[in-house]
């Protein structure tokens, strides 16, 4: 599984470019390298962009539960409930059994449980919860990794004493919550 989808409406409605683009060249990397069976999972919201991503990585792109293609990424979008994501987490993880779970440029939730962007503001209302997926691979046992660039991905909970202490916002957000954009997975 790889996780992407920083940026949102209204200033990015679609997604930031980097996350996706970044989750393709990852998903042809394996593909091509492994023999893997790449699945990207995102907000509905950053589909067709990641769909061009996809394409223009020489990929095919298909939607769960379409027909099947040659050289397939399989495009699994995430709820914005944090209910149904909680609830999606597990059925994904044992139907499909996927061997790494991979946030590229997939904000996190703080302490509070809270998205932010790398400035602080609060942008759970238009992001999934990756939280129950990360949590849910580890209990299995399968390997998780994150890469990101602001301190509010997955993969930058096992450093966030040191996001909040280097990054502006990292300890201190602007929002109500008020414990910052550093990413608790």
């Amino acid at each position: 599984f790889i996780l992407t989808g920083a940026g949102g409406p209204p200033v990015l409605p679609n997604a930031e470019v980097d996350g996706l683009l970044g989750a393709a060249a990852l998903a042809r990397a394996l593909h091509f390298s492994l023999g893997a069976t790449p699945y990207i999972l995102t907000e509905e919201h950053a589909a067709e962009p990641t769909k061009a991503a996809v394409w223009g990585a020489s990929l095919n792109f298909r939607r769960e539960g379409e027909d099947e293609t040659p050289h397939q990424v399989t495009f699994i979008p995430m709820p914005l409930d944090d209910d149904e994501c909680k609830a999606q987490a597990p059925e994904l993880l044992d139907r499909l059994q996927p061997s790494l779970v991979f946030g590229i440029e997939k904000l996190s939730p703080n302490r509070k449980g809270v998205i932010h962007g790398a400035t602080g503001l609060d942008y759970t209302d238009v992001h999934a919860n990756p939280k129950y997926l990360f949590d849910g691979a580890r209990e299995r046992g399968i390997l998780t990794a994150g890469i990101g660039d602001g301190g509010n991905e997955c993969g930058f909970g096992v450093v966030e004493d040191a996001v909040r202490a280097i990054m502006p916002a990292g300890s201190k957000c602007e929002c109500p919550c008020g414990d910052g954009s550093a990413a608790s997975v």
